[in-house]
């Protein structure tokens, strides 16, 4: 018998370390990090030297093999959710929404750049329709529509261990809304709305290979596109959305109560630590890595764990006894790291993390202060890093005694 979907670390537990070494080592190092750039204003890269991300495609057919592997993967979602059982036990539908394809497009557009624009059903469709005179998007709207769709995306993550045909609920309510600003807006609202093509753009800032004026793929600074690029309204909200779920998983994994009021209580306390710390809006691009850093390690157990799971029921996709895969009755390797090694990959990803927050926050902040200044206008900053970061190693690997 598979276990039931598992929303967050498979393997959350306590380290070999005293919970205030811990702690101490991780606050530690992310002030030293600070300490060592307070003296330092570093010039910020020019446009010109900041190389493009491997994606998006430039051959047609490259793009067309990406909308169509898209299109499998969506589709491998939405036939078991619609026939398949109602058990999430035996049901892949979910695994391959939260543990294959959303988390999976956070490694895939660290690596390569905005995947899921290349991937997306929705704008190969959006494309394949076509619009005369679409309406401009709002000025202001940035990515609020993500927001929200953040908060709903959410709520059915949470939900999703108890029917799997909610997730074809969501898919359905999801592809209508999506569809609706498409035929306001046309392809543009995806880049505001899409909760995915959003988050994967926004974390493939990030991609430390990318191609230069020539097209030939070479490293890059990852810090290089976001000292160089808009901040579109919304950023650090969608941030404080998806890092709160992630605590909130943190927490109800360590025993402290969950439920929809906890959960809106971890995203609204961490938009306010958050989304304060980046008043000067050109702070924002700095939570990325906090992002990144924070899903990394939540997403570690799932990658790992799950998808094995999700391979294992779609070799079997409807309860019918077959196994298309080959895979039926294969064991689950859990843990699939020996010893504690995923959990300090864990800790060492939510720590990398929030220092390269720290290193970034440090680079935007050149040329407009002196390093005096720029020290005070990123302390607010430093401290929601801090907190975040002390907060995730807290309920990961200490949690109430």
């Amino acid at each position: 018998m598979v276990s039931a979907l598992a929303h967050g670390l498979t393997d959350v537990g306590p380290l070999p370390v005293p919970a205030n070494v811990l702690l101490g080592g991780s606050g530690g190092v992310l002030l030293g990090a600070a300490a060592l750039t307070a003296r330092r204003v570093a010039a910020a890269p020019s446009p010109s030297t900041a190389c493009t991300a491997v994606l998006p495609a430039r051959s047609p057919l490259t793009r067309t093999l990406l909308r169509v592997v898209g299109a499998l993967l969506l589709l491998a979602i939405i036939v078991p959710a619609a026939i398949g059982p109602a058990d999430v036990a035996a049901n892949p539908a979910p695994r391959l929404l939260f543990a294959v394809l959303w988390a999976g497009l956070l490694p895939a557009s660290l690596l390569f750049g905005p995947v899921w624009r290349e991937c997306s059903p929705l704008r190969g469709l959006a494309s394949l329709l076509g619009q005369g005179a679409p309406r401009a998007l709002p000025a202001g709207l940035g990515v609020w529509p993500a927001v929200v769709a953040a908060v709903v995306f959410s709520g059915v993550e949470q939900l999703s261990g108890q029917s799997a045909p909610l997730v074809l609920v969501f898919l359905a309510a999801y592809a209508l809304a999506q569809l609706a600003g498409i035929a306001v807006y046309g392809p543009s609202w995806l880049a505001a709305g899409d909760l995915f093509e959003v988050y994967s753009t926004e974390l493939g800032r990030l991609a430390p290979i990318g191609r230069d004026d020539r097209g030939h793929v070479r490293w890059r600074h990852p810090l290089a596109t976001l000292t160089t690029t808009a901040v579109p309204p919304g950023l650090p909200a969608l941030v404080a959305v998806l890092v709160g779920t992630g605590l909130y998983d943190g927490a109800v994994l360590a025993g402290l109560p969950g439920g929809p009021l906890a959960l809106a209580a971890w995203m609204v306390a961490a938009a306010a630590v958050l989304v304060a710390a980046t008043l000067p809006t050109w702070l924002a691009p700095a939570l990325l890595p906090v992002l990144a850093g924070q899903a990394a390690a939540h997403y570690l157990g799932p990658l790992l764990v799950e998808t094995q799971v999700a391979a294992v029921l779609a070799s079997d996709p409807f309860g019918r006894g077959w196994d298309l895969l080959g895979l039926s009755g294969a064991e689950i390797v859990d843990p699939p790291l020996p010893g504690t090694l995923a959990l300090w990959l864990q800790l060492a990803l939510l720590v990398g993390g929030h220092v390269l927050a720290i290193l970034l926050a440090q680079r935007l902040t050149a040329g407009r202060h002196d390093a005096r200044t720029a020290g005070a206008v990123q302390f607010p900053f430093r401290l929601a890093v801090l907190s975040a970061l002390l907060a995730a190693v807290w309920l990961r690997f200490v949690g109430p005694a």
